[in-house]
């Protein structure tokens, strides 16, 4: 039986577009995602949207890092599936620095 071990699918600073998608022959799984607005005064989204149809597949609001109820952090354990050939993009403001983990697996 083959070992899975999760990789960086995307690391992203300061707002910076960033793409994932699966190769062919592959399947995606994205397990965790990661977003941080360092910005102590400006909220600011991030956001995951799938292509091809155009659903937002993750977004979390209203971060900064003064804020009393996130200070700027949000998490989400997932379990997102991207077939071959599909992606997810970013639609980050410009501050947010963005972190994905997950598994690329055979397609069967």
């Amino acid at each position: 039986m083959a070992a899975l071990y999760s990789r960086q699918l995307l690391a992203v600073h300061a707002g910076a577009a960033g793409t994932i998608t699966a190769p062919a022959g592959s399947i995606i799984v994205v397990r965790d995602i990661a977003a941080f607005n360092p910005n102590a005064i400006l909220p600011e989204t991030a956001a995951l949207v799938h292509h091809p149809s155009g659903a937002t597949v993750y977004q979390a609001s209203n971060l900064f890092s003064a804020s009393p109820t996130n200070g700027g952090y949000d998490h989400l354990e997932c379990r997102i599936v991207l077939n071959p050939g599909e992606t997810l993009t970013t639609n980050n403001g410009g501050d947010i620095d963005m972190f994905v983990s997950g598994y690329e697996l055979s397609a069967p």
